[in-house]
């Protein structure tokens, strides 16, 4: 695949695909072997996140927080475990890099990075 750094986990289009059937997407990307695997809407699923480089508004937080994973999605329940975020029930992959916002009620009080 030509540009591999340029795929991102959850991407449908423009990865040149042979064949019809169910939408496959990326659900695996290592850039330096060049390497992306494909799967099912299925196969993105996850029950944890793991994130890294944190920022905290003040004290740092762990365990029952809110969580949003993209500036438009919905802010869902979850356990900040350490270094992951343990989700409730299996969602769809956070991509590597995305920012991972917590909350406590409608206050931010913190962010890291999916990893």
């Amino acid at each position: 695949m030509d540009a591999v750094e340029l795929v991102t986990v959850g991407q449908r289009k423009g990865m040149a695909l042979a064949g019809g059937g169910a939408p496959r997407y990326a659900v695996h990307v290592d850039v330096p072997t060049a390497t992306v695997r494909v799967g099912s809407a299925h196969d993105l699923l996850v029950d944890a996140t793991p994130v890294e480089r944190f920022s905290w508004a003040d004290c740092p937080v762990d365990g029952p927080v809110l969580v949003q994973t993209s500036a438009h999605g919905h802010v869902d329940p979850a356990v900040l475990d350490g270094d992951v975020v343990r989700w409730p029930a299996p969602r769809r992959r956070v991509a590597p890099g995305q920012s991972v916002v917590f909350y406590e009620g409608d206050e931010v009080v913190g962010g890291a990075l999916a990893r």
